[in-house]
């Protein structure tokens, strides 16, 4: 991310925004090295009637591996995300994102994610991601 502008937050990210009018304003905490946020989605984020679209369940999953980043290696940006949908997401119930970054080294984190039922803790979707930091932004980085 050397060629690139620094990373600036305006509070207008569409998974975390509070300033952003049509965004899911997800609450992200982060804890024993969890990010973790609950969200009911609302017919306007279904793909099918009653199932939430795929790319809504992407976003929740990569907002909380990023929010684990921030929180443990540094700014960065999302590289690529590997998603495997295990049950159809519903909609207007509460759901649970879980984010963690698995290994950080030098301009890259690995991390991995998962999408719950908050009543039942049944796993709907899991996520591996891999994020490229901004330079001087990690622990690690020289």
């Amino acid at each position: 991310m050397s060629n690139t502008k620094r990373l600036e937050d305006n509070d207008r990210c569409f998974a975390c925004g509070s300033k952003n009018p049509i965004g899911l304003r997800m609450e992200v905490s982060f804890e024993d090295g969890v990010a973790s946020a609950t969200v009911t989605l609302k017919k306007d984020h279904q793909g099918w009637k009653g199932v939430a679209h795929g790319g809504i369940v992407s976003t929740l999953m990569d907002e909380v591996m990023a929010h684990a980043v921030i929180r443990t290696a540094g700014t960065g940006v999302t590289g690529s995300i590997d998603i495997r949908f295990r049950a159809p997401v519903p909609i207007e119930v509460p759901l649970r994102a879980e984010g963690r970054v698995e290994n950080a080294r030098g301009q890259v984190a690995i991390t991995s994610a998962r999408l719950l039922l908050e009543e039942t803790g049944e796993v709907l979707a899991e996520a591996k991601g891999r994020f490229v930091l901004q330079s001087g932004s990690g622990e690690d980085d020289s």
